[in-house]
């Protein structure tokens, strides 16, 4: 950005926001210039100028400067995205982790309102007081915030019961390029026959159509009882087929996670550590299946025993080892804090202890999400 236009907008801001929310300090700047991808090298994209809105209206104005200069505007949530959606090349950024107040609790409808800026984890335990839950449940949950899994289509650990954003996904405020607000969807209801879903044009969208910066979410009542089970199975398609079959019978799990053996290997070292050997795993495991149910005690239980039978019947065998099945949920679901923990199975999780590979110590490796039909999963794998 020319230097003259740096400092005129820079003024402009700092009389919107004061100068405790914008700088153009490298310092401050520094910390953008990279995400979660290891191959992102570092200080090779870097904003000029840093602002922390607390409001639509700040972001709103935020904007209109922007326009007005003809300067690019990057928002960011919690930085943990892996693909560089979050990296300002010049230009404004816009952090939105000021943003993060729970504006509304409506028990009686099960929505929430809020700011997008407020992490899952965050938003979760403001849930809790009200027995209720907003299960889009990414990894990323202590830092990934609401309006980053709307504009990526996050992955959620729970998408195979209660389905991806866009089933939460109620209504939303926008700050369009001009710095126009508007407000989207259907305010409290998820579904009706009116109109445009105007709202789900901003799902996947990564910021380019305009920044999110209010959600009404559709929340459910928190789960009385959940267990977990796991299986192992001698190829992919075999865990494929039996999930496929489970699901054809009835069988709904609330999260289903299926992994090659050499994944396995991450959640087996709390049992090293304990016990000073390696679980029992059969020689002939290619993959592994993990699920939990959740729901009424009696439902679950009937759940946990209709999927052995299933698995069986593929060719399957159970992960009888307790231990293994609790760090595997652990690791993805309470690996912050231990007030995280809702039912009396669930441990604090143990950092790994296993080195980096070299792979990513060097930069050579990455990861990307890919979609494939489920007759082809085996042939991806290979």
């Amino acid at each position: 950005m020319d230097k003259e236009v740096l400092k005129r907008v820079y003024s402009k801001l700092v009389e919107l926001l004061g100068e405790e929310r914008v700088s153009v300090a490298i310092e401050d700047r520094l910390p953008y210039s990279r995400n979660w991808n290891p191959c992102t090298r570092d200080f090779r994209t870097l904003p000029d100028i840093v602002v922390l809105p607390k409001s639509t209206e700040e972001v709103s104005q935020v904007v209109k400067v922007a326009y007005e200069y003809k300067i690019p505007v990057t928002p960011r949530g919690g930085g943990t995205s892996m693909s560089g959606g979050s990296l300002a090349r010049g230009g404004i950024l816009v952090d939105m982790k000021l943003m993060d107040r729970v504006l509304e609790v409506d028990k009686e409808n099960y929505v929430v309102r809020v700011q997008a800026g407020i992490p899952i984890l965050r938003l979760n335990e403001e849930l809790r007081k009200y027995g209720l839950w907003f299960p889009y449940d990414v990894e990323s949950k202590a830092v990934a915030t609401v309006g980053s899994v709307i504009a990526l289509r996050s992955d959620g650990t729970f998408n195979i019961r209660y389905g991806k954003i866009e089933n939460h996904l109620c209504s939303i405020t926008v700050v369009t390029g001009t710095g126009e607000v508007v407000e989207l969807g259907h305010r409290k209801t998820l579904i009706s026959t009116s109109g445009y879903h105007l709202h789900w044009l901003f799902i996947s969208s990564e910021g380019t159509l305009g920044i999110v910066t209010e959600a009404v979410l559709r929340v459910v009542p928190a789960p009385p009882h959940r267990d977990i089970v796991g299986f192992f199975f001698p190829s992919f398609s075999h865990g494929v087929k039996a999930l496929v079959d489970m699901l054809k019978r009835g069988v709904l799990p609330e999260s289903a996670n299926l992994q090659c053996k050499n994944r396995l290997k991450f959640y087996t070292h709390a049992y090293r550590a304990k016990y000073g050997v390696e679980p029992k795993v059969p020689e002939w495991t290619e993959a592994v299946l993990f699920l939990s149910f959740a729901g009424d005690k009696d439902v679950v239980d009937f759940m946990m025993k209709k999927s052995r039978e299933i698995v069986r019947e593929h060719g399957g065998e159970p992960i009888e080892d307790r231990e293994v099945l609790e760090m595997w949920w652990t690791s993805k679901h309470v690996a912050i804090e231990p007030k995280e923990l809702r039912f009396p199975w669930e441990k604090p999780f143990i950092p790994f202890k296993q080195k980096w590979p070299d792979s990513q110590r060097t930069r050579r490796f990455g990861a990307a999400g890919v979609s494939v039909p489920v007759g082809k999963i085996q042939e991806m794998y290979r």
